[in-house]
Parts: C-alpha cells; structure tokens; sequence
C-alpha cells in the first residue's frame, strides 16, 4: 500500500515538473520570437536614434523638436509606445547603430535606397525631397588662383621669357649708354635703373625723354624695340584678359553638371555623399551643414551638395553667412522612419503613417513647418 502512494505521489511530481518546463520552455520561446522579429516586449521602453539636422531634428536645450521629431511623437501616441531619444553624430553613425541593434527606430531625415534597404527596413515613405547645390556668394577670382592658371595655360612661361628678354636689353641699353653718353650715372644701381625706365618707357609708351642712343644702329635697335614693345603688351593685354574670362567661367556652379573638377562638400554618410560617389565626384566630409558652411564661406570647398530642405533653412536662419542655394532639385529622394532587418514594429509604424495620409494630418505638418510650396 505504502509503495502504491510512493508511486502515485511520484508519478504527480514527474507530471507537474513536465508542465512546469513545457510552460517554462514556451515562455522563452515566445519571448526569443519578440526578440527575433524585432518586436518590443510589453511595456518595454523603445530606443529612438536621431541626430540634430534642422528643421527636421533639433536639439533645443534638451527639448527634441522638428518636422520627423513632431511626427514620431504623434506616431508614439497613438501606438502607446514609451520611448526615449538616443542622439548620434551624423547620418553615417546613425545608420550603423541600427544595423548593430542599438536603437529600435532611427528618426530623421533618412533617405530610402537600394543599398540600405539591404541591411535595414524602412517605414512608407513620409516626405518627398531631393538634393540641392549651395555655393559662397562672394565667389571671386584671386591672385593665387589666376596664377595658377597662368602656369597651367602655359602663358606664365612666356611672359617670364619677355621678362629676360627685357632684362637682357637693359643691360645692353645700360653698356651702350657708358660708352656714348657721358651724363649717365657712373653708379651700378642708378645706371641699371636709369636704363630700365628708358627701357619700360619705350616699350610701354613708344617714347621715353631719355637721350637716344646715337648712330644707325641705334636707331634701328630703338625702332625695333618699339616694335616687341607694342606686341609684347598687346600680348599680356590678351592673355590677361582671356584667363580672367575662362577662370570667372570655371568659377561658375549653376547645377550638378558643373561640379566636375570642384571641390565638393557634402555630409558623412548622407545622400549626397552617395551620389557624389556614383557620378565619380571627389568630396569632402562633414558632421554637419555649419561645419560644411564654415568651409564654404573660408574657401576651402567651393560647393556644397545636400539634402535641399537643410541647405534652404540653414541659409534662411543664418543671414549673415554669404551663402546661397543654385539650381534645381536633382536625384529626387524620399525620407522614411528605419528600423533593424525584421522588426514588426514597422508594420505598426506604417499602419499609423498610412491614416495620417488618409485624415491629411501628415500633410498639415508638413505645411506647419515648410509651407504650401513642395
């Protein structure tokens, strides 16, 4: 009887230590399935990645505000989902902590492409936009740069040689007057100069109050002087003017076929960097548009290619930067929220996206932050 209720009361146990670890087994299935579809568990806090690129992103004093920080919050709101915002540098290190899992959802001006939908999910597309071209306004040709297209042009050369050429006739002017002329300074310096303005006189002017020097030959070397005088000046009138029309030309930025042989500025990790790259434009990389700006304005870039939005508020909030945005919107680009491959949160964040469309709430905001104008 006593071994019955030891096997009775033992085969219970074994029963309810079954049940306990397929109920224990299914809870850490479930909770592995959260984790592997991207879903956050309940009441879990969500991860916002963003970073400050107005008026779009803006970091004031702490308070998050902006056209995607105004559109998530509402977004939040009506999915009842707690968050909290995790500032990055640029759009290169955002991008990176989603593909790392370090945030839920990447909030920002992000554009939707081919070759990050590969290693991330995008939200409907929320804003339309394309990249713009902004320049200095107090672009201008100096010496240093119309020097160097001396020398590339192959003129500064032969100017140097008129240059010898007329040193060497100073010196002979300058022999031929101690031998003739008897009032010349006796002196090296007084002498040379004294021959120098005879010698610039004649070739400048045809005429100088100089003393000529006497004889037929004479005569002949001063006529003849005259002759490469006039010709050598009309020839630097020529170039001078001909170099400053080309450089003043190649100065010129009016749309993103002239950025060939330019030095460019654009973005980390940003759309401009991307197209910049496809059409095998070098660039330079900044964190930011005032970093970017501050390069323009000193001269070290000549042009900046970014996300036309950014470019057109930074010029419209800073007055007193010479800057100015030339040509049309090109490489047209939409914007979406980004969340790690195989998140559902997405399909949630999409279903409020889509009933913000239909009510025109979305295009309310728009309006509130850039206008009637698209």
């Amino acid at each position: 009887m006593h071994l019955r209720l030891d096997s009775n009361i033992k085969g219970g146990m074994k029963f309810v230590l079954f049940r306990l670890l397929r109920i224990s087994l299914w809870a850490l299935v479930l909770c592995l399935s959260h984790v592997l579809r991207g879903e956050p568990a309940e009441g879990q806090i969500l991860k916002i990645g963003t970073f400050q690129d107005p008026p779009f992103v803006e970091n004031d004093h702490g308070s998050m505000k902006g056209f995607t920080v105004d559109l998530w919050e509402n977004i939040a709101n009506r999915i009842a989902t707690p968050y909290e915002w995790k500032q990055y540098d640029n759009a290169d290190s955002l991008l990176k902590a989603v593909v790392k899992g370090e945030v839920d959802v990447a909030a920002a001006d992000l554009s939707i492409t081919s070759e990050r939908h590969q290693l991330m999910d995008f939200s409907h597309p929320y804003f339309e936009t394309g990249l713009r071209i902004m320049i200095s306004e107090k672009r201008h040709v100096g010496f240093v740069f119309l020097l160097g297209r001396f020398i590339d042009s192959g003129h500064l050369q032969i100017i140097s040689i008129c240059l010898l050429v007329l040193l060497a006739v100073t010196l002979v002017v300058m022999v031929a007057e101690r031998r003739f002329n008897k009032e010349f300074p006796s002196g090296k310096i007084e002498g040379f100069a004294e021959s120098l303005f005879h010698v610039v006189s004649v070739l400048l002017k045809g005429q100088t109050n100089h003393k000529p020097i006497p004889g037929a030959a004479g005569r002949f070397f001063t006529v003849l002087w005259m002759i490469c005088g006039v010709s050598t000046v009309s020839y630097v009138t020529a170039v001078a003017a001909s170099v400053m029309t080309t450089s003043a030309l190649h100065q010129q930025i009016n749309g993103p076929s002239d950025l060939q042989d330019k030095s460019v500025g654009t973005i980390k990790g940003a759309t401009g960097q991307i197209y910049l790259s496809r059409k095998n434009i070098s660039c330079q990389l900044f964190s930011n548009v005032p970093e970017a700006a501050d390069a323009l304005t000193k001269r070290y870039i000549d042009a900046i290619v970014y996300d036309a939005p950014a470019l057109e508020y930074y010029d419209e909030h800073h007055p007193e930067q010479p800057v100015t945005e030339v040509g049309p919107l090109f490489d047209r680009q939409v914007y979406g929220f980004v969340f790690p491959l195989g998140s559902k949160l997405r399909w949630k964040v999409n279903g409020e996206l889509l009933k913000m469309i239909e009510n025109e709430s979305l295009e309310k905001l728009r309006i509130q932050y850039f206008g009637n104008t698209r």
